[in-house]
């Protein structure tokens, strides 16, 4: 039982499927109706305000910010399916179907974190494609299909690091002046962005490890703290040494050299953002490692 095994794994697969087919099929609702539904409202905005702006600018700006809205439920989706990792262990004859499940430690581990994390984006990618349908169709019914954009490819280019009004002047120019105006490197803002929201995830994946129920609500409100702390600390010192930070960014650091100090920021606190996750999950193996029926932060 030590070592990982297909077979075991997919039975624990099939079990899990089977026994948590309610939840895992509201979470699913709730996800595509989040999607289908600001897709739906986005159509009947672009309907309402087709008569007072540009017909191909409304259409444009109207996906852009579609994908937007889109992007920021599925992010938040994200974060919930994390803090669901240990549902099953979430009450008592949970965690004791969970627990003698004959399999090892790792293969359930691995099954509920693949499940939650790369199957909940998965589904989210295929609710996209089925909003965008929605959305299409409904748009081909009212507007000329040359007046027509895919949110489906908005997205794809803005996990990619695209802007999401790619065919905009505004967003294009902005863009062309980080890549091109030597102020930014596109990938350096990018690694960044993808390493932080792979943090978030880590840290409600990690307050699920540590408190079954409640568990998200309790991660927000550490992170809330959190926040705060930091914003205090990073506020007096900034207050208390402003000083100083002005000298050496005026001795020390030429305007040339300003961009590379950015981009080393943000590679930096990529870098530090993965380590961070690393351990989370590392801590999160053992703590469902050590998951007992009862204890003192899961007692019901």
């Amino acid at each position: 039982m030590d070592n990982f095994n297909k077979q075991r794994f997919l039975q624990v697969a099939k079990w899990d499927l089977t026994i948590n087919r309610s939840f895992y099929h509201s979470l699913s609702i709730v996800t595509l109706a989040g999607v289908v539904a600001i897709s739906i409202f986005a159509f009947f905005i672009r309907w309402m305000v087709e008569d007072d702006v540009a017909p191909d600018e409304t259409s444009r700006y109207t996906a852009g910010f579609t994908m937007l809205a889109i992007s920021y439920f599925i992010n938040l989706i994200l974060l919930v399916s994390a803090g669901c990792i240990n549902h099953p262990l979430r009450n008592k004859q949970g965690r004791i179907s969970a627990l003698t499940i004959p399999a090892t430690n790792s293969e359930k581990f691995l099954w509920h974190t693949l499940l939650m994390t790369v199957g909940s984006f998965m589904f989210c990618g295929l609710c996209v494609i089925a909003a965008d349908a929605i959305y299409t169709t409904l748009s081909v019914m009212v507007f000329p299909t040359d007046e027509i954009h895919s949110i489906t490819l908005l997205y794809v280019r803005a996990l990619s690091g695209s802007f999401p009004f790619q065919d905009g002047n505004i967003m294009q120019d902005g863009e062309e002046a980080m890549q091109c105006g030597g102020l930014l490197n596109i990938n350096s803002v990018i690694f960044f962005t993808w390493m932080a929201h792979l943090l978030s995830i880590s840290v409600f994946a990690f307050g699920n490890a540590v408190k079954y129920k409640y568990n998200i609500i309790l991660t927000i409100l550490f992170l809330m703290v959190l926040q705060f702390v930091f914003s205090i600390l990073f506020f007096t010192c900034v207050i208390l040494f402003s000083d100083k930070i002005a000298d050496f960014f005026e001795v020390c650091i030429a305007p040339a050299g300003l961009p590379a100090i950015i981009n080393g920021i943000f590679i930096v606190g990529g870098i530090v953002c993965l380590g961070i996750s690393a351990v989370l999950w590392y801590y999160s193996y053992r703590l469902y490692c050590k998951a007992q029926v009862t204890s003192n932060m899961n007692k019901n």
